[in-house]
């Protein structure tokens, strides 16, 4: 907050191990239930795709920054609030949506055990039968927006965590306003990109300090409110007072 720094983390190095290769299995078996008389060319060609494809997403990952749709939920402070010690920063959706335009944006995660119903199904059988696809100029488009499309899906596991993401896709990277940067955790070196806010917000109209509508101080926090505002304004950090709350999780 008082940095205007935001850390964003590659998609192979977050606490799903099957992250974006969860889709790329599921979808390829989608393809192969809809496609039942696939020829040994049409599989061939078919493999060749996800591999070139999951290898892409092993050297190149999406890079994220998650969030919850749950401001003050007893799991989410107990594992990513250092055991509900630390805080939760409540973003308005609109106004952070408003201020990341032209960067990123807000993405919804979908839990999903099959992806029979999804359209990349249909292109895809498409391509294997007519060697073309509608709406994608060829299958270099399709095949990145397919790897795209595997950020936002995750196991239903996971469900009960509510999360929505800003993505940032490899192809985008050298065009958005940060750096790659290295962090130790847990004894593990991490690549994370550092999205620089204050130069982001050098190009918008709103302050990154508007998007925030509350920051929570956690269940077992020892933090005093008023010192916390104290140090926030210390920093020229505009955060209104009303805008501290503590939480209401009776956590311990």
């Amino acid at each position: 907050i008082i940095d205007k720094k935001m850390w964003l983390g590659n998609l192979i190095q977050m606490n799903d191990s099957q992250e974006e290769f969860y889709f790329m299995q599921h979808l390829k078996e989608a393809v192969l239930n809809t496609k039942r008389d696939i020829t040994p060319e049409q599989l061939k060609a078919l493999e060749s795709l996800f591999n070139l494809e999951t290898e892409k997403l092993k050297t190149a990952p999406a890079y994220v920054a998650c969030f919850s749709r749950l401001k003050d939920d007893a799991s989410q402070w107990e594992r990513y609030a250092d055991k509900g010690t630390g805080f939760c920063i409540e973003f308005n959706t609109c106004k952070f949506n408003e201020f990341m335009k032209g960067s990123m944006f807000l993405q919804p995660v979908y839990y999903i055990n099959s992806m029979e119903s999804h359209t990349h199904v249909k292109n895809l059988v498409h391509y294997l039968e007519y060697n073309s696809i509608p709406s994608f100029s060829n299958i270099n488009s399709l095949m990145s927006n397919v790897r795209a499309c595997a950020s936002s899906y995750k196991h239903p596991s996971f469900a009960q965590e509510e999360e929505i993401r800003l993505i940032l896709l490899p192809e985008l990277i050298s065009y958005t306003d940060g750096k790659i940067i290295y962090n130790i955790s847990s004894g593990i070196i991490k690549r994370i990109f550092e999205l620089d806010i204050k130069e982001l917000e050098s190009k918008q109209t709103i302050s990154f300090y508007d998007t925030i509508d509350g920051i929570y101080i956690g269940p077992k926090s020892k933090q005093d409110k008023n010192i916390l505002y104290e140090y926030f304004k210390s920093n020229m950090v505009n955060i209104p007072y009303n805008k501290i709350k503590i939480s209401e999780s009776p956590l311990q």
